[in-house]
């Protein structure tokens, strides 16, 4: 028998298969690896703070900011529930652009790089090496079950690009950023509800 080195490293896809066989129960099944450092988004929604909501431009750079900063729902929150509490209720530019923060999240944890929302679809592009261990990854493996068994909600094709081949995922009908996020949660098996504009 071939003895194991007791050290995980890049090329490590967080399969499992060694769980079993670790003789020093060494290994654990850890989080989901990232793919994706930061998902780029290209919309034809407003996503933004109109002048007329937050009038002061120094303020709204400053929210801005703060946003970019947060990563995590909770937090989120906080700052939406801040929003209200300060400026009154969210219009929906305000809205698509906290919107588009968790879409955001959620694409980069299934692998896509780059976010199209524009004339009614929702174009999320795979991970462009096509080398990746994303491809053999168990959350690859499980995005393609999901579109396999809802063929009617999303669909997935390659194109071709100016820097080759790519993968896309493919939602239709997306009028509005709080269908993509509700889209893109029952993907993933989440159930939280999208902003909406009702204050």
């Amino acid at each position: 028998m071939i003895p194991l080195a007791h050290t995980i490293n890049d090329e490590c896809i967080n399969c499992g298969a060694c769980l079993p066989t670790c003789p020093v129960d060494a290994i654990e099944e850890g989080e989901e690896k990232h793919y994706v450092k930061e998902t780029q988004i290209d919309s034809d929604f407003e996503l933004l703070f109109p002048d007329d909501y937050v009038n002061n431009v120094t303020e709204r750079l400053t929210l801005y900011t703060e946003l970019n900063e947060i990563t995590e729902e909770a937090a989120l929150q906080e700052y939406q529930h801040h929003l209200r509490d300060r400026f009154g209720p969210l219009p929906e530019q305000v809205s698509d652009l906290l919107n588009s923060v968790r879409i955001k999240w959620l694409a980069g944890r299934i692998g896509l790089e780059k976010v199209v929302m524009k004339k009614g679809k929702f174009l999320g592009y795979f991970v462009g090496d096509q080398q990746s261990s994303f491809y053999q990854s168990k959350t690859f493996t499980d995005l393609l079950q999901y579109v396999q068994k809802h063929p009617g909600v999303c669909r997935i094709k390659e194109k071709q690009t100016r820097n080759g081949l790519r993968l896309l995922l493919i939602f239709e009908k997306i009028h509005a950023t709080s269908e993509a996020l509700e889209a893109l949660r029952a993907l993933v098996g989440e159930t939280a509800v999208a902003v909406t504009n009702i204050s």
